[in-house]
């Protein structure tokens, strides 16, 4: 997935057996104008390609929670407090 900084989605690559599974997901959510952290809303079955798209979302959350800014210093400290 290839986004902007505030997680528009601008294209998508996808290469091998099922790709095309994920990638008309990725496709409707560019064309409607979504962000990657919308697909957090959809349910995806499992075991499914799809699930790729969830663990992309996956990595863009915590990247934003946990990395820069005040929100990211708040969230460590947070974790490292209930841990």
């Amino acid at each position: 997935m290839i986004t902007s900084r505030k997680g528009r989605i601008l294209g998508a690559h996808a290469v091998g057996n099922g790709a095309g599974d994920w990638m008309q997901q990725a496709v409707f959510m560019k064309r409607f104008g979504h962000k990657l952290p919308d697909i957090s809303h959809v349910v995806h079955p499992y075991p499914a390609h799809t699930e790729a798209l969830m663990k992309t979302v996956d990595q863009y959350w915590r990247e934003k929670l946990f990395q820069g800014g005040i929100a990211g210093q708040i969230m460590k400290a947070y974790v490292k407090w209930f841990r």
